[in-house]
C-alpha cells in the first residue's frame, strides 16, 4: 500500500506542473491571459491553468467521504508532497502520477495512510485493545482503521483542494449579470 501510495507522489516544487496536468486531464483549458509564477499560491496557479480551488481540511473521522466528495482534487501530505486524485467512486480513487499515467487505489487505503501518520499517542492503545480481542489480521486492520478514525475525528490530517472548471460565459451574460445593468434596465421606460 505504502508504495503505490509514494509512487503517486508529486514533489512540493512540482505544483505547477502538477496544476496543469490536472487541468490537461480533466480537459480544462488554460487561461491564455494569466501565467502563474513559479511559488506562488495555489489557487492562483489553479486560476491560470482555468481551475478553481480552495483548500477545505481533512478531518480524521470523515476523511473517507471528503476525499470521495471533494474529487477531482489535490491533497496534501505535509512534508511530503501532494496527491492528484482524478476521480474517487465508490470505493475507489484513481490517482495521477507524477510520469502523467494513473493508478488506482482503494479510498481506505489512502484515508488509513493520512490518518495513521497522526496516530502517535493512540496507536499503542489500539493495539493492545485489539490483541484483547484476538481478532484475524485483516480484521484488525479494518479495526485499527476505524478506531483511529475516531480518535482523530477532531483532528484535522490533510489539506485537500478540490478543483473546478472556470466557468467562462459570454460578455453579453456577464454584463446582463452585472448590478449596474439590471439596475439600468429596471429603471428604463
Amino acid at each position: 500500500m505504502q508504495d503505490s501510495l509514494d509512487d503517486s507522489i508529486w514533489p512540493e516544487s512540482h505544483l505547477t506542473q502538477l496544476v496543469s496536468a490536472m487541468a490537461k486531464a480533466l480537459h480544462v483549458a488554460p487561461c491564455a491571459s494569466r501565467r502563474a509564477p513559479q511559488g506562488s499560491a495555489i489557487a492562483a496557479i489553479a486560476k491560470a491553468a482555468g481551475l478553481h480551488t480552495c483548500s477545505t481540511e481533512l478531518w480524521g473521522a470523515r476523511a473517507e467521504s471528503i476525499v470521495r466528495n471533494s474529487a477531482p482534487a489535490l491533497l496534501h501530505i505535509e512534508g511530503r508532497g501532494w496527491l492528484a486524485i482524478l476521480d474517487a467512486e465508490f470505493s475507489d480513487a484513481t490517482l495521477l502520477r507524477s510520469d502523467l499515467s494513473r493508478a488506482t487505489m482503494p479510498v481506505s487505503r489512502l484515508t488509513f495512510a493520512l490518518v495513521s501518520r497522526r496516530d502517535g499517542p493512540y496507536h499503542g492503545e489500539i493495539e493492545s485493545t485489539l490483541a484483547a480481542c484476538a481478532h484475524s489480521s485483516q480484521e484488525s486492520q479494518q479495526a485499527i482503521g476505524k478506531l483511529l478514525r475516531e480518535r482523530l475525528r477532531c483532528t484535522s490530517v490533510a489539506a485537500i483542494w478540490p478543483l473546478q472548471p472556470i466557468r467562462r460565459s459570454s460578455l453579453r451574460t456577464r454584463l446582463a449579470a452585472a448590478p449596474i445593468w439590471r439596475h439600468t434596465a429596471r429603471n428604463q421606460p
